[in-house]
């Protein structure tokens, strides 16, 4: 009789702990769909905890509370969960899809090379087409974070290969245009220097910085014509003291138009990335997700 009830107590016991583990979930859910971001992931590790063993579930707890990091930009976390998520999943779509999240993950936290590692990997499996179309999309972005102009043409290339209306051809061309002048848009530092050392200020005007420019040539002037003038009134320790800052100033000018090129050529950049992400952004690839069904 003891056996029976002792039985019958365990029985009771896991349960009510399955009931529990469940309601643990879907409090989660709720929570995360409420924008309870933090709590939500409190919820998902007491689930994960206590279920090691449920790895349908787990993958799927693991996988939102890494969204839910994801919202509140904690990306070191958000990606070491979506890692789990795709390492307990047994379903190859589904961890295909949520390398996608992975990936636009870490190129929001910055890391565009881990990223792009990422999506290759899903460009080069045997993934869907919709799956392959969505990371060719995002490592053509992350290509254009990076700068690499190059492999940004080829991917989008590839990624407006899969759309047959004729208006998203249309629109490839327009960035195809943009990435191929970008090369050719860039201001030389070798050069910028070379004129600043003929005539200050000239770099920084070559580098579209007028107000430096015109700064650093009557700075420079000013300095060449004072020293000139005292060593013609035969003053010549303030002609060398004047002429000492006047030679910091004509290096320093140098320098500025260096600064003046890197800065220039860092707002090309950025104008061309947003015009071209402007362009694409109609052809983005939606990504639906199904699991919060």
């Amino acid at each position: 009789m003891k056996y029976v009830i002792l039985i019958a107590f365990i029985i009771t016991v896991i349960q009510a702990y399955s009931a529990l583990s469940d309601t643990c979930l879907e409090m989660a859910d709720y929570l995360i769909n409420e924008g309870e971001y933090e709590d939500a992931i409190t919820e998902y590790k007491r689930f994960i905890f206590f279920n090691k063993e449920k790895q349908e579930s787990l993958d799927y707890a693991y996988y939102k509370m890494g969204l839910a990091y994801r919202s509140i930009r904690r990306w070191h976390e958000s990606i070491r969960a979506l890692r789990a998520s795709i390492h307990t999943s047994q379903d190859q779509d589904l961890s295909q899809q949520r390398r996608i999240i992975l990936s636009t993950t870490l190129i929001a936290s910055g890391d565009c090379n881990l990223a792009n590692i990422e999506l290759m990997r899903i460009i080069r499996s045997n993934a869907r087409t919709q799956t392959k179309k969505q990371a060719l999309y995002f490592s053509g972005v992350s290509s254009l974070y990076m700068q690499d102009w190059f492999s940004a043409r080829r991917l989008f290339r590839d990624f407006y290969d899969f759309l047959p209306r004729q208006d998203s051809k249309e629109r490839f061309k327009v960035v195809d245009s943009i990435l191929t002048q970008i090369p050719d848009s860039y201001k030389s530092i070798r050069k910028a220097k070379v004129m600043s050392i003929i005539l200050p200020g000239l770099g920084q005007i070559y580098a579209n910085d007028w107000r430096n420019g015109i700064n650093a040539f009557i700075i420079n002037s000013l300095g060449i014509g004072m020293t000139g003038y005292y060593f013609h009134k035969g003053k010549t320790k303030t002609a060398f003291l004047i002429s000492v800052f006047a030679l910091r100033f004509y290096v320093g000018n140098v320098y500025g138009a260096v600064t003046s090129v890197e800065n220039y050529n860092i707002n090309l950049e950025r104008q061309n990335t947003n015009r071209i992400l402007k362009v694409i952004g109609m052809d983005e690839p939606g990504f639906v997700d199904n699991e919060s069904e």
